[in-house]
């Protein structure tokens, strides 16, 4: 006999279907991308249960909450997060609440009665997961056996571990509390107040309240690491202690001799005591990067960790760079923290700005601040995009937060305010710095407050200068022509205009207000001019003595962040002027200058290359990394019959400069010396293709894979890639296998950027079926893309790869934050075709990149002007080279 269906168990579970979904059609829709603001945080509690071995952790949070008015539905951010239980406290009365989905980022709660307005207390018991791959909210990674766990919250990711305001205005003190494994070390923004012993081996460890913080910068750490105590430092005698996975607390030597007199510097140049009540610093595996957590900074071990036999000149330097820039959030971000994401440049241009300025002034002998200036014409070239971003961009959707984080924001951002702090002076500057500090300490400020205070120090209007380079896009391009009048002075004629490179859809037409810092020799004897030029074209006269003008310089200090057009003979004759006329930040900017009219077609490669050949002798450093990069990036267009004329050019070109040199360091040898010798070694053999370099890379390589001892450390990564782009399939199955196998991060990383060196596409095939099969961790995959796609040889190969294994390749990257990077594969490519399959492959694929659009936006431009210089460039290129 058929049963009946409409049974009373039936018609039950169809009535609280129906009313839920009654009370589903009822609730207002989620947010676009902001809360309210009509319900504020006052206070959080939180308790998580993290077992790094297990994928899930169980969480808990109280938060103490500030209604405007009446309200009977709140909504929060949420990401991936089970809620199991749900309810409001006020005035004595208990509501219950129930948990909605609004989307992918926010949590909605119902409440069974109205809530009034005034104060309140929710509290919400969930579970999340936790990623060994991801690394946003709380993930976990295994190294020697052992699970470590860690947070990053920045952007928006603590909502995928805190139902929350997660928004950086919603500041305010936090109380944590962390279930853990007896024998985990449990760490958090704060001190520990108590530790007790839990049933089934666990412990409770509950931390003091922080000062007001938003959510991105809530920090924890669970794991088996080691202490390395460091005593306490700076004006507070604050506590300072680095954690290091099991087993390697020694590899902390050279952090550990670094970051105590590093804070002390950052205060001083504050004038502000460290403002937390401690400082812990803590390597985690396969962490790509840094963040700068309040009292508890986190870094990838490969930043912060080397065995003191190993340690070579990079990772020291790279190691002091990173934690100044980490340590100086804690005021400029932490202590004062933005408003919202237009103006996270408040954040990282001050942190990327300040670094050099404090490691100069702990190694001056590193002359970090040229590094920054390589930085800026770095920032420079994206600059010259249409499809640049804004310092200060406006934030409208998620995508824009993610495509916050870049070149733009960091090293532009660091090159204008470095040349406002020229134009108005060091010490005025740094008074407007430490009065925004101490005016909005444990608040939120905005640019307009940052502005203000540069404009009470200065006594004048900075912010109207400085605001056309940030609310608009570009770099100006300042020309400078002198106009000779019988029987007079020489007049200066300067215009502006926006830099595009040859072949740019871009309007020309931008205004800013540049503060120009001109120095000139006439009569023998050296003059120097200021000057905010706010028109297209302006008119200035210059005193001269007979002979007459000597030289000219348009960018002092190379402070500026604008690229010159010296026309006439301007250009030539500070080319051929002595070294030491020119400080080396002012000779970096000269290049820049001939590299950038290169760009744009104003002066002929085949023009330029031999200028570059001599710039190789200069004395910096700096200098000779930028001319041979000028003779590196001819190889993209030489043309396939003149190949034996172009090695023979960079050959010819630097054999005087190696004069034998081999890959071995010998004695006596300055570290700049080092870096600059194993840089052209690299260059002849890669580019020069020299038998002799190529067959003693290939040496040593195999010697330092059976010994770390048998080379140099500073040599390693240059010796690797050279032996592996000629490998054949016997050596690079020893560097495949020991990329595989490697237990030290950093030699792990520096094989495989090594495997995407090779020429040889069967072993490049291999290396890329390797990464999709994720023989590799997560982190490192992206270095071997990039490393393949730079490489003309294998760029379109790996760019096939990526069309026919688009799955496999995404599963193989450390979550969603690098999935951006997939379009950036095509982005050397020089031909229309590719333009228009780049734009088809990804048409359908933005929604599973991070900042997609943009960045697919940028690399169809490239594309395009990569076209445009070849058309522009080759037959100058060629004509040279024929001569060689």
């Amino acid at each position: 006999m058929k049963a009946n269906r409409w049974n009373p168990l039936t018609i039950c579970l169809i009535f609280v279907a129906a009313l839920a979904a009654r009370a589903a059609s009822e609730s207002p829709a989620p947010p676009k991308l902001r809360l309210s603001g009509e319900v504020r945080p006052v206070g959080y509690t939180a308790e998580l249960t993290v077992v790094p071995e297990r994928d899930t952790f169980n969480g808990a949070v109280t938060i103490d909450l500030q209604f405007a008015r009446r309200a009977s539905f709140l909504w929060l951010h949420g990401h991936g997060l089970t809620v199991t239980n749900a309810y409001l406290q006020q005035d004595g009365r208990q509501i219950s609440a129930t948990a909605l989905a609004g989307g992918e980022e926010f949590l909605g709660f119902k409440f069974e009665h109205s809530v009034a307005s005034g104060k309140a207390r929710l509290r919400i018991s969930y579970s999340g997961a936790m990623s060994d791959k991801d690394f946003s909210g709380l993930f976990r990674r295994q190294q020697g056996g052992q699970w470590y766990a860690a947070t990053q919250m920045e952007a928006t990711w603590a909502r995928r571990v805190f139902p929350c305001f997660d928004e950086p205005a919603f500041k305010v003190p936090w109380r944590l509390t962390l279930h853990v494994k007896q024998e985990h070390t449990a760490l958090a923004n704060t001190t520990a107040v108590s530790e007790t012993n839990e049933p089934a081996g666990m412990k409770c460890v509950r931390f003091a309240v922080t000062r007001p913080l938003p959510s991105y910068l809530l920090a924890v750490v669970v794991g088996p690491f080691e202490r390395l105590d460091l005593g306490t430092a700076g004006r507070k005698n604050t506590p300072v202690r680095i954690f290091a996975p099991r087993g390697r607390a020694a590899e902390a030597a050279f952090a550990s001799g670094a970051i105590p007199d590093l804070l002390r510097r950052l205060e001083d140049y504050y004038g502000i005591p460290y403002p937390y009540e401690k400082l812990d610093q803590v390597a985690v595996p396969q962490f790509p990067g840094a963040m700068e957590n309040a009292g508890l900074i986190i870094y990838d071990e490969t930043i912060l960790l080397s065995p003191p036999a190993r340690e070579t000149i990079e990772f020291k330097r790279g190691c002091a760079d990173v934690c100044t820039h980490e340590m100086a959030h804690q005021w400029f971000g932490d202590l004062v923290t933005m408003a919202w994401w237009d103006d996270i440049w408040l954040n990282e241009a001050f942190a990327t700005w300040i670094t050099p300025k404090i490691v100069d002034a702990w190694k001056p002998e590193w002359r970090a601040n040229l590094d920054q200036s390589l930085a800026t014409i770095g920032a420079a070239n994206a600059d010259s995009l249409v499809n640049a971003r804004r310092i200060r961009q406006p934030i409208q959707t998620q995508v824009d937060i993610d495509n916050a984080f870049d070149g733009i924001t960091y090293s532009k951002g660091a090159a204008v305010l470095g040349m406002f702090e020229s134009w108005i002076g060091k010490e005025t500057f740094r008074k407007g710095i430490q009065a925004y500090l101490k005016r909005h300490a444990w608040e939120n400020a905005t640019t307009t407050d940052f502005l203000k205070s540069l404009n009470q120090a200065a006594r004048q209007d900075i912010a109207s200068a400085f605001s056309t380079f940030l609310d608009q896009p570009g770099i100006p391009l300042v020309s400078a022509e002198v106009q000779d009048a019988a029987g007079a002075s020489p007049g200066l004629l300067l215009s502006q205009r926006r830099y595009l490179p040859v072949g740019s859809s871009g309007d020309p037409q931008g205004s800013w207000r540049v503060p120009l810092r001109l120095r000139y020799q006439s009569g023998g004897r050296e003059k120097q001019i200021g000057r905010l030029m706010v028109d297209r074209q302006e008119n200035m006269l210059l005193k001269t003595e007979p002979p007459g003008l000597e030289w000219l310089l348009l960018n002092r200090d190379g402070a500026g962040y604008y690229v010159v057009a010296y026309r006439g003979d301007l250009l030539r004759k500070l080319l051929q002027l002595d070294a030491q006329c020119l400080s080396p930040a002012e000779r970096i900017s000269i290049v820049h200058s001939l590299t950038a009219s290169v760009r744009s077609g104003d002066i002929l490669l085949g023009e330029a290359l031999p200028l570059h050949a001599k710039l190789l002798r200069d004395s910096e450093r700096r200098v000779v990394t930028l001319a041979a990069g000028a003779l590196e990036r001819a190889r993209e267009i030489v043309p396939e019959e003149l190949m034996p004329n172009y090695r023979h050019f960079v050959r010819a070109t630097l054999d005087p400069l190696l004069k034998d040199a081999s890959w071995q360091t010998p004695p006596g040898e300055t570290e700049d010396a080092r870096l600059q010798r194993l840089s052209l070694l690299a260059l002849s053999a890669r580019k020069g293709e020299d038998s002799r370099l190529i067959e003693e890379a290939k040496r040593f390589a195999l010697a330092w894979l059976a010994d770390r001892q048998a080379l140099a450390p500073d040599a390693a990564d240059a010796v690797l890639e050279v032996a592996a782009q000629y490998a054949d399939g016997a050596l690079f199955d020893k560097l495949l296998s020991e990329a595989k196998s490697a237990q030290d991060p950093s030699d792990r990383q520096r094989l495989i950027r090594a495997l995407g060196a090779c020429n040889d596409l069967a072993l490049a095939q291999r290396a890329l079926e390797a990464l999709a099969a994720r023989e590799f961790p997560a982190v490192d995959s992206i270095a071997l893309l990039q490393a393949l796609s730079s490489r003309i040889e294998t760029r379109s190969q790996t760019y096939d790869y990526l069309k026919r294994h688009y799955d496999a390749v995404v599963a193989a990257l450390p979550g969603e934050l690098f999935f951006w990077y997939l379009p950036m594969l095509a982005w050397r490519f020089d031909e229309p075709e590719w333009r228009e399959d780049v734009n088809a492959f990804f048409k359908g694929k933005p929604v599973e990149l991070t900042g997609g659009p943009r960045i697919l936006a940028q690399v169809s431009e490239s594309i395009a002007l990569n076209h445009a210089f070849k058309q522009a460039q080759q037959r100058s290129l060629a004509e040279f080279l024929k001569t060689q």
